[in-house]
């Protein structure tokens, strides 16, 4: 099993509606240090991530009503860089954005 860490959030279950406060992660140096949600997001911003504006990490937990093993991912972003990146891919990429989209003529 190793070692984790451990993020306490204010999640429930999404199957019975319990409170799920504690949740497990391997995504950072697991040294069994507890995080709140955003400092979790903070820990994975300060990995090296390259020029990526935003970062997953993975949390579990185990519903100690239903037994049901959840897992989400976590986003975290780098909101200093997050709206430049987006204002580059919107010039870069008219069609994807929403931008420059045109109708197909009807057949």
């Amino acid at each position: 099993m190793g070692l984790f860490d451990w993020i306490t959030t204010p999640l429930t279950c999404p199957y019975c509606g319990t409170p799920s406060a504690e949740w497990q992660t391997k995504d950072l140096e697991p040294t069994m240090t507890g995080y709140t949600l955003e400092e979790f997001k903070a820990a994975l911003l300060a990995k090296p991530h390259g020029r990526a504006t935003s970062v997953n990490g993975e949390i579990h937990h185990i519903c100690e009503q239903c037994k049901a093993y959840i897992s989400l991912l976590v986003e975290a972003r780098d909101e200093a860089n997050w709206e430049a990146a987006m204002q580059e891919f919107r010039k870069t990429h008219p069609a994807l954005s929403g931008q420059g989209h045109q109708e197909r003529p009807a057949p």
